[in-house]
């Protein structure tokens, strides 16, 4: 973590994060060994698994957390933010900063949780809204 540190402090010197817009998003991995920090994956019939928070500057790893499988998004976000380990030049009215984020974190204490660190949300690229379909949904039977 020491060495992530420096890098990034070295990276932030030499090029400059962007802290006007960022994007942070989760995702689910195996976990075959454990650990503490694992737990029954609710999507992959109950094997054991984390759930990793990042927090990127264009592609830039920022910040990283670390969760069981069955934690939210959303509840993993404090733990995302709050582990930037360079210092973070404080928010002004001339140079917002902006976080995107998807769908999955719009809940009331996420929107609260950035307004608190100063973050602006903004609306995920490229995501679409799913419109609602007629259709009704087949029967799935397992053969047996």
């Amino acid at each position: 973590m020491a060495l992530w540190k420096l890098d990034l402090a070295d990276y932030d010197a030499l090029h400059g994060i962007d802290w006007a817009w960022l994007a942070m998003d989760g995702a689910m991995a195996k976990a075959p060994l454990g650990g503490k920090q694992v737990s029954k994956n609710p999507t992959d019939r109950g094997n054991i698994g984390t759930k990793r928070g990042l927090l990127t500057d264009g592609g830039v790893p920022i910040s990283l957390a670390v969760e069981g499988a069955n934690r939210h998004d959303c509840k993993i976000a404090w733990q995302t933010i709050a582990s930037i380990p360079v210092e973070r030049p404080a928010p002004i009215i001339d140079k917002p900063q902006g976080m995107s984020l998807d769908k999955i974190y719009d809940y009331v204490e996420v929107r609260d949780l950035l307004t608190a660190f100063g973050f602006l949300r903004t609306s995920g690229r490229g995501v679409r809204q799913r419109k609602p379909s007629n259709r009704k949904r087949g029967i799935r039977h397992v053969g047996g």
